[in-house]
């Protein structure tokens, strides 16, 4: 009988050796990093990097430039907002403090001449006038004399025979247009910024500073003192930024001597900062200061030969006038009171006709991308 025959046996080949530091394993195939020393992980696709695990590539200049940028104005949102839910946090205690304990919930005392200010009766010298003269009663009582606390939430404050209520503050922000004057009214007859936003409000409200007739710019209007003190003081040293365009073209020379400091009548001026406007020539000049004494910026470049042919505030304390256009205004937003409040920390006032201290200057923020450099 004959045998079957059997198939013949496939030799299985053996399992090529392969060095530890191969690229062509079955695990570098795969995707997988190798075993051994000095292996280099597989390049991952989509990950952005030289090969998986590398460090990640440095930032170019564009980049770190544009982070600068947004890290500054997270920091500027962040205090903001951190002052604004400080002040609910005290607005909420001191709520929940007058209902737990009516008895020690009292009201703020003030001088009877700022009460009558607040109300929008009239400033602190005329109410003085008419503390005087017999006019104001409190609580049904005759005042006269000067320096009276009150507390206007209880006491009952009459005026000529009529009481008086506090007023809610308002704040407006203005783009003064030309031809315009700083006050609230004008017996010669001519146009006052109060003209520009009348109907705006009910509350009797005052304009900030002052601008000239010729000037224009952004120009605060609001019925807070305290505020209005913060911000014309020369102790807080606010600061503002004017565009101006003069007469003839300005020399390096002369904005180095802006900002080393001049010598006027009144004193000694010195520009924080001065430089040349970007999409201007040589005869505009952008100037920041935080001066407040009348007709200053004019002044100092009178004073150095030149004529200034248009005067303009761009800036006041942060507030911009983007998007404001001239002879507007709008209503100040809580984040930006909240800003203007935080200013309460006075400078060392300035002693009248002192030479003022060289600061050292603080580098200047690196420019957005696609600005020109100078």
């Amino acid at each position: 009988m004959r045998k079957p025959e059997t198939p013949p046996q496939r030799s299985t080949p053996k399992r090529q050796q392969t060095s530890p530091n191969s690229t062509n394993s079955n695990s570098s195939r795969r995707g997988k990093p190798s075993s051994g020393s000095g292996a280099r992980p597989a390049v991952q696709q989509g990950a952005g990097q030289w090969y998986a695990g590398a460090a990640a590539r440095p930032r170019n200049k564009q980049t770190f430039k544009q982070e600068a940028y947004q890290n500054l104005e997270r920091k500027l949102d962040a205090k903001v907002e951190s002052e604004e839910r400080r002040r609910k946090a005290r607005e909420l205690h001191a709520q929940q403090q007058a209902a737990e304990f009516p008895d020690s919930a009292k009201p703020e005392t003030i001088r009877l001449n700022r009460a009558i200010s607040q109300a929008g009766v009239c400033g602190r010298r005329e109410a003085d006038e008419m503390i005087k003269n017999g006019l104001v009663q409190v609580n049904g009582a005759v005042v006269k004399e000067m320096g009276t606390k009150v507390k206007p939430d209880r006491d009952i404050i009459k005026v000529n025979g009529k009481r008086i209520q506090s007023q809610q503050l308002v704040y407006l922000l203005l783009n003064k247009p030309k031809n315009h004057v700083t006050t609230l009214n004008d017996p010669e007859g001519r146009h006052t910024v109060m003209d520009t936003i009348k109907g705006a409000t009910e509350e009797r409200v005052f304009p900030v500073g002052r601008l000239d007739r010729n000037t224009t710019g952004l120009l605060i209007i609001t019925n807070d003192g305290d505020m209005t003190k913060k911000l014309t003081h020369p102790s807080f040293q606010v600061k503002k930024v004017y565009h101006v365009k003069l007469d003839r073209p300005v020399s390096l020379e002369d904005l180095d001597a802006l900002r080393k400091g001049i010598m006027l009548d009144d004193g000694p001026a010195r520009a924080d900062k001065a430089d040349y406007v970007d999409a201007g020539g040589a005869d505009e000049v952008g100037i920041e200061i935080h001066s407040g004494r009348n007709r200053i910026v004019r002044r100092m470049f009178e004073h150095l030969g030149f004529t200034v042919k248009s005067l303009d505030r761009v800036g006041f304390a942060h507030l911009s006038k983007k998007g404001l256009p001239r002879g507007n205004w709008r209503f100040l937003t809580d984040q930006e009171v909240a800003f203007l409040k935080m200013l309460g920390n006075p400078k060392t006032p300035v002693r009248a006709g002192a030479k003022p201290e060289r600061t050292a200057q603080r580098k200047p923020l690196p420019r957005p991308a696609g600005r020109p450099g100078r």
